[in-house]
């Protein structure tokens, strides 16, 4: 097993507790972390591992197309997708942040972490 980092991953998505906060939308970056049980290092081929380019695609699109009220529940989204796209990962760590939340703070981002297993995924 090896582990597979994708950091900074930026979009700008529609995600809130307030419908202004859904229609306005905000900055979101994504940190995802992978434990893949793959031959990649062995072999080379890209088929025994997991296609980074394709995972950010698919982590891009879900952030942008599903409207959520919190981080926690987008983090999940994110994690679950991938666990179910992608055979070879047996965990993941998504950590999405929020740039610059709308609060009454001077805040950089506001970010929540989520770690899943393929086992909570019931397989």
């Amino acid at each position: 097993m090896y582990i597979l980092q994708l950091e900074g991953i930026e979009c700008y998505a529609y995600h809130g507790v307030g419908p202004e906060e859904r229609s306005v939308g905000h900055r979101y970056l994504l940190d995802v972390i992978l434990h893949i049980r793959g031959q990649a290092d062995k072999s080379d081929e890209i088929a025994d591992t997991v296609d980074y380019s394709s995972l950010g695609a698919l982590l891009v699109d879900h952030t942008r197309q599903k409207q959520f009220h919190l981080l926690e529940r987008l983090a999940n989204h994110l994690a679950t997708v991938a666990l179910e796209r992608f055979t070879l990962i047996d965990a993941i760590t998504v950590k999405v942040s929020k740039i610059a939340p709308p609060c009454d703070l001077v805040l950089d981002k506001a970010s929540v972490e989520i770690t899943l297993a393929r086992t909570d995924l019931g397989e």
